[in-house]
């Protein structure tokens, strides 16, 4: 009984610790004043001055965030793609060879963003491709690629066999029961995992910090200069915004993945 609260009373605490921090920063982008730490009275002004089109900052970080857009997009576009055919590929691979692959998909997730983002370079420094849109988009799909294929695969686990089966004895090649069968059943999956990785590619700054061009900066490395040299309530806005625009989608992922998920007692 006691460690059934301790446990619950430690879990309350890490989201108390995750999430107060932001909490502070949406209501600090409310504050009537510039200086993005001191209050002066509660104002939607910055959120005006971001929707005009007139304001310096608000132009400045224009090209930012249509830069991370299309990063995102396209990140989550071959994600998508990859996903599914490594996930129906190790359906079908040894149990040896599975391990294996699965291993090194794997090692995006657990190595910390700093070893990754040095690690790439030097790879793409020996494969020639320059910092930029290319090797931020090659890093973005590895990374999101490899949060895609878990929940794939946890949908493709939940396959009926049999379906596939029943498809070739009517007559159906593998492609075809593939795409008539499989491809249905793994949608929501697939558009969860869209949202996913959209999302780790909006959001990301280690990796990009070391691949992106100097005059071309993401959303996020955009404001972390601008937080360096001269924070302000303007930036606590835009990054409100950011954070609830990537709830949203992490919410619609999750509401997607448990919507195409059977339930206990279906039939």
């Amino acid at each position: 009984m006691r460690s059934g609260r301790l446990l619950n009373a430690t879990g309350w605490a890490v989201v108390v610790f995750l999430y107060v921090p932001v909490a502070v920063l949406a209501v600090y982008s409310l504050n009537a004043g510039p200086r993005a730490a001191h209050w002066d009275g509660f104002s939607t002004v910055w959120y005006e001055r971001l929707l005009s089109a007139g304001d310096r900052d608000a132009r400045a970080a224009k090209a930012p965030l249509l830069l991370s857009l299309r990063l995102a997009a396209a990140t989550a576009g071959i994600a998508v793609v990859l996903s599914a055919a490594t996930a129906l590929g190790l359906r079908r691979a040894g149990r040896v060879l599975s391990a294996a692959l699965l291993g090194l998909w794997s090692l995006p997730i657990v190595l910390p963003d700093v070893v990754l983002g040095v690690s790439l370079v030097g790879a793409f420094h020996v494969l020639g491709i320059e910092p930029g849109f290319v090797s931020l988009l090659l890093a973005h799909a590895t990374i999101a690629t490899s949060f895609a294929l878990v929940v794939v695969r946890s949908r493709l686990a939940t396959l009926d066999p049999t379906l596939l089966e029943a498809a070739r004895d009517l007559g159906a090649s593998r492609a075809r029961a593939t795409w008539h069968v499989v491809v249905p059943h793994l949608a929501p999956a697939l558009v969860a995992a869209a949202l996913l990785a959209f999302t780790i590619s909006f959001d990301d700054f280690m990796v990009t910090f070391f691949l992106h061009r100097p005059i071309e900066p993401t959303l996020p490395v955009w404001v972390a200069g601008k937080v360096t040299k001269s924070p302000t309530t303007l930036l606590n806005a835009l990054a409100t915004l950011s954070l609830a625009a990537t709830f949203l989608l992490a919410f619609l992922a999750l509401r997607t993945v448990r919507a195409g998920t059977p339930q206990r007692g279906d039939a």
